[in-house]
C-alpha cells in the first residue's frame, strides 16, 4: 500500500470523516424539507399577485383555477412528508450518535422546548397523520375584493371532524377563529425549524471542531501527495 492510500484510508477512519458524512446524510433531509417549502410558499405568493387570481377567477378558464388548487395540494402533501422526514431522520441521527452523552440529552431538552409546547408543531404533526388515515385536508381559495389579499384557507370546521387529534392539536384548532391561512403556518412553522437546525448546526459544529480540523490536515496533506493535473480532474 503505497503513502496515498494510507492517507485516504486515514481519511476515511478519522472521525471527522464519519460524523462529516453522518451530517452530509442528514443534510439532504434538511434540503429536501426546505425545497418544498420554497416550492409551496412560491406559489402561495404567486397566486396572491393580482395579475394572476384574476386570470384564474375568470368564469371561462375555471379549469385553470381548479388546477392550481390541486398544484398547491400536491406541495403541501410534500411539505408535511418531509416535515416527517426530517424530524425522524434527526431523531435516529443523535440516537445512533449520541445516545447516553450529555448533548444526546441536551438535544432532548431543546426538543422539548421548540417543539413539544409548540402547539402549532403538534398540530403539522397531526396534519400528517390526517393525511394518511383520513384524507387530503379541504383546501379552499378566496376571493379578494378591493385590497384584500388573495390567499389560500384550510377549513377548521372539516378538520374538527376527525376524532384522531391528540390534546395539543386539539387546543390548537380550537384557539382558531378563523379558517387557516395556509401561508401563514407554513412560515410560522418553517421559521422555528429553520432556527432549530442553526442551532444544531452550530452545537455539531462545535463538538467536533477538533475532529474537522484534523481532517482537515489530513485532507491537505492527502491533496499535495496527489499529482495536481489528477487533483484538477477531481476537482473538475
Amino acid at each position: 500500500m503505497d503513502e496515498i492510500d494510507k492517507i485516504r484510508n486515514k481519511i476515511h477512519e478519522s472521525e471527522g470523516y464519519k460524523i462529516g458524512t453522518k451530517i452530509d446524510i442528514l443534510s439532504i433531509s434538511s434540503y429536501v424539507f426546505k425545497r418544498n417549502y420554497t416550492e409551496l410558499k412560491d406559489a402561495l405568493l404567486t397566486y396572491s399577485l393580482p395579475q394572476v387570481y384574476i386570470k384564474l377567477w375568470d368564469v371561462r378558464k375555471r379549469k385553470n383555477l381548479y388546477k392550481f388548487q390541486k398544484e398547491i395540494i400536491r406541495l403541501f402533501h410534500n411539505f408535511l412528508s418531509s416535515s416527517g422526514s426530517l424530524i425522524e431522520h434527526t431523531r435516529i441521527f443523535v440516537r445512533e450518535t449520541y445516545k447516553s452523552t450529555q448533548f444526546g440529552e441536551e438535544y432532548t431538552n431543546k426538543i422539548k422546548k421548540e417543539f413539544d409546547n409548540s402547539l402549532l408543531a403538534h398540530f403539522i404533526k397531526d396534519l400528517r397523520n390526517y393525511i394518511l388515515h383520513k384524507g387530503i385536508p379541504l383546501i379552499k381559495f378566496n376571493l379578494p375584493l378591493e385590497q384584500d389579499q388573495a390567499f389560500f384557507l384550510i377549513s377548521v370546521y372539516k378538520l374538527q371532524q376527525w376524532d384522531g387529534w391528540t390534546k395539543k392539536s386539539k387546543e390548537y384548532l380550537n384557539s382558531l377563529k378563523y379558517d387557516i391561512k395556509l401561508h401563514e403556518i407554513i412560515n410560522e412553522y418553517e421559521t422555528k425549524v429553520a432556527n432549530f437546525y442553526k442551532w444544531l448546526g452550530k452545537r455539531l459544529n462545535e463538538l467536533h471542531e477538533k475532529d474537522f480540523i484534523e481532517l482537515k490536515k489530513i485532507q491537505d496533506k492527502y491533496g499535495q501527495l496527489i499529482p495536481k493535473d489528477v487533483l484538477r480532474r477531481i476537482k473538475g
